[in-house]
């Protein structure tokens, strides 16, 4: 059925968005949600986004916690309070791996969603597409 095929996709789209990380974190997640939170293509987006405005600011704010009077002031304790996946070189130079890990797993993501909708679509209409036209 069509309204339930869009319902499903919208319910799908209403969970990914709910445990893409921002709040709660994910060190505030109970492990069974943190599957989800992995599953999730908004978890690597936001992830993602946050890298791409670090990357553009000064480096006085990418020096680790204990330069700071407030270590929350430090981007790298933002990126372990929200529990990205943090390699300390790629936050002061210019090495950028967990930014193409993101973009290569957002790719996976797409393309997995992608065959699993094909296989979905058709198995539902394996019985349309085997008819005859008499």
């Amino acid at each position: 059925d069509e309204q339930t095929a869009q319902l499903a996709a919208l319910c799908i789209a209403l969970v990914f968005g709910l445990f893409s990380g921002v709040h709660p974190t994910i060190t505030q997640m109970q492990p069974p949600l943190r599957a989800v939170h992995y599953a999730s293509h908004d978890r690597y987006f936001v992830e993602l986004l946050f890298l791409e405005e670090v990357t553009h600011m000064s480096e006085a704010f990418r020096m680790p916690p204990s330069f700071y009077a407030s270590p929350s002031s430090s981007v790298l304790a933002q990126l372990l309070a929200y529990g990205y996946l943090v390699l300390d070189v790629s936050l002061y130079w210019n090495n950028h791996f967990i930014r193409w890990l993101d973009i290569a797993t957002l790719i996976a993501i797409g393309l997995a969603a992608r065959a699993l909708a094909f296989f979905c679509l058709v198995q539902v209409n394996q019985a349309a597409l085997c008819r005859d036209s008499t």
